[in-house]
Protein backbone atom coordinates (compact mmCIF):
# COMPACT_ATOMS: atom_id res chain seq x y z
CA UNK A 1 0.00 0.00 0.00
CA UNK A 2 1.75 3.47 -0.63
CA UNK A 3 0.66 6.80 0.93
CA UNK A 4 0.70 9.31 -1.19
CA UNK A 5 2.37 12.64 -0.09
CA UNK A 6 0.38 16.04 -0.46
CA UNK A 7 3.47 18.96 -1.10
CA UNK A 8 1.67 22.00 0.72
CA UNK A 9 0.59 24.85 -1.65
CA UNK A 10 3.08 27.99 -1.65
CA UNK A 11 0.29 30.15 0.33
CA UNK A 12 0.41 27.35 3.34
CA UNK A 13 4.24 26.79 2.81
CA UNK A 14 4.68 30.66 3.09
CA UNK A 15 1.79 30.97 5.97
CA UNK A 16 3.37 28.26 8.08
CA UNK A 17 7.18 30.04 8.08
CA UNK A 18 5.84 33.09 9.03
CA UNK A 19 3.85 31.63 11.37
CA UNK A 20 7.13 29.78 13.08
CA UNK A 21 9.16 33.64 12.55
CA UNK A 22 5.95 35.26 14.78
CA UNK A 23 5.61 32.50 17.04
CA UNK A 24 9.08 32.07 18.26
CA UNK A 25 9.70 33.28 21.52
CA UNK A 26 13.45 32.81 21.67
CA UNK A 27 16.77 33.59 19.87
CA UNK A 28 16.98 29.56 18.68
CA UNK A 29 13.53 29.10 17.48
CA UNK A 30 13.54 32.95 15.42
CA UNK A 31 16.97 31.61 13.60
CA UNK A 32 15.81 27.97 13.22
CA UNK A 33 12.43 29.85 11.38
CA UNK A 34 14.45 32.38 9.39
CA UNK A 35 17.05 29.28 7.99
CA UNK A 36 14.36 27.58 7.09
CA UNK A 37 12.34 30.30 5.37
CA UNK A 38 15.02 33.10 4.18
CA UNK A 39 17.69 31.93 1.11
CA UNK A 40 20.81 33.37 2.64
CA UNK A 41 21.08 35.90 0.43
CA UNK A 42 17.42 36.86 0.61
CA UNK A 43 16.29 40.40 -0.35
CA UNK A 44 14.34 41.87 1.81
CA UNK A 45 12.58 44.95 1.31
CA UNK A 46 10.24 46.39 4.39
CA UNK A 47 8.55 49.95 4.01
CA UNK A 48 10.67 50.67 0.94
CA UNK A 49 14.19 50.44 3.07
CA UNK A 50 15.97 47.19 2.11
CA UNK A 51 18.00 44.95 4.49
CA UNK A 52 20.33 42.39 4.42
CA UNK A 53 19.15 38.70 6.38
CA UNK A 54 21.27 39.68 9.45
CA UNK A 55 19.74 42.99 9.66
CA UNK A 56 15.99 41.80 9.07
CA UNK A 57 16.87 39.08 11.68
CA UNK A 58 18.46 41.97 14.29
CA UNK A 59 15.41 43.89 13.52
CA UNK A 60 13.08 40.81 14.46
CA UNK A 61 15.44 39.92 17.80
CA UNK A 62 14.76 43.55 18.77
CA UNK A 63 11.00 43.63 18.39
CA UNK A 64 10.49 39.72 19.75
CA UNK A 65 11.97 41.41 23.10
CA UNK A 66 10.72 39.20 25.69
CA UNK A 67 7.52 37.64 23.78
CA UNK A 68 5.37 34.97 25.89
CA UNK A 69 3.82 33.67 22.62
CA UNK A 70 1.65 35.08 19.80
CA UNK A 71 -1.30 34.25 17.84
CA UNK A 72 -1.53 34.48 13.96
CA UNK A 73 -4.55 34.91 11.63
CA UNK A 74 -4.39 34.94 7.86
CA UNK A 75 -6.83 36.89 6.30
CA UNK A 76 -6.20 36.60 3.10
CA UNK A 77 -3.53 35.43 0.14
CA UNK A 78 -2.87 35.13 -3.39
CA UNK A 79 -0.59 32.95 -4.84
CA UNK A 80 0.94 32.84 -8.51
CA UNK A 81 2.99 30.02 -9.76
CA UNK A 82 5.63 30.91 -11.41
CA UNK A 83 5.17 28.00 -13.75
CA UNK A 84 1.31 26.55 -13.88
CA UNK A 85 2.64 22.86 -14.69
CA UNK A 86 4.38 22.69 -11.75
CA UNK A 87 2.52 25.08 -9.14
CA UNK A 88 3.62 24.00 -6.16
CA UNK A 89 7.78 24.60 -7.18
CA UNK A 90 7.88 28.17 -7.35
CA UNK A 91 5.94 31.27 -7.76
CA UNK A 92 4.77 34.18 -5.61
CA UNK A 93 2.73 34.60 -2.53
CA UNK A 94 0.87 37.78 -1.19
CA UNK A 95 -0.41 37.62 2.44
CA UNK A 96 -2.31 39.39 4.63
CA UNK A 97 -2.16 39.41 8.71
CA UNK A 98 -3.42 39.88 11.73
CA UNK A 99 -0.95 38.95 14.88
CA UNK A 100 -1.58 38.92 18.26
CA UNK A 101 2.28 39.28 20.52
CA UNK A 102 2.04 38.81 24.26
CA UNK A 103 4.83 39.82 26.38
CA UNK A 104 6.40 37.98 29.63
CA UNK A 105 5.91 42.14 31.12
CA UNK A 106 2.76 42.10 33.49
CA UNK A 107 1.01 45.43 34.30
CA UNK A 108 -1.51 45.08 37.03
CA UNK A 109 -1.77 41.47 36.26
CA UNK A 110 -2.28 41.75 33.11
CA UNK A 111 0.32 40.80 30.28
CA UNK A 112 1.33 43.67 27.96
CA UNK A 113 0.19 43.06 24.28
CA UNK A 114 0.96 44.83 20.91
CA UNK A 115 -1.63 44.02 17.61
CA UNK A 116 0.00 43.75 14.18
CA UNK A 117 -1.50 44.14 10.78
CA UNK A 118 0.71 43.63 7.93
CA UNK A 119 1.15 42.38 4.63
CA UNK A 120 3.87 40.67 2.75
CA UNK A 121 4.53 39.62 -0.59
CA UNK A 122 7.06 36.59 -1.03
CA UNK A 123 8.69 36.24 -4.43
Amino acid sequence: MSTAILAPTLTQWTENHVTAIIQATNEQDLTSAIDAFLAKDATIVINGAKLSRAEFQKQLQTEKFDEAGATISFVGAVQVPADKDKPFDAGSVGLFYNALIVEAIRIRDAPVTSEITASLNVV
